[in-house]
């Protein structure tokens, strides 16, 4: 499994538990995590496409979470 899928997995868990909030804050912050997750897999792979010679650090920077 691919750095991208693993985080994309982690994007569907937190919008799965943004599901089953109980209350508007928590599903929220689940939301914007998800998307965090997201563009960590997105950033990930447009790293991965870039021929090694050009590569740039890109990492991104996830917020963390208190659940």
């Amino acid at each position: 499994m691919t750095k991208a899928e693993q985080f994309r997995e982690y994007a569907e868990e937190a919008m799965q538990w943004s599901r089953q909030s109980k209350t508007e804050d928590a599903r929220k912050m689940l939301i914007d995590l998800a998307f965090t997750w997201t563009q960590a897999a997105s950033l990930s792979e447009m790293k991965s496409l870039c021929p090694p010679e050009q590569r740039i650090s890109i990492e991104p920077k996830l917020a963390m979470y208190v659940l």
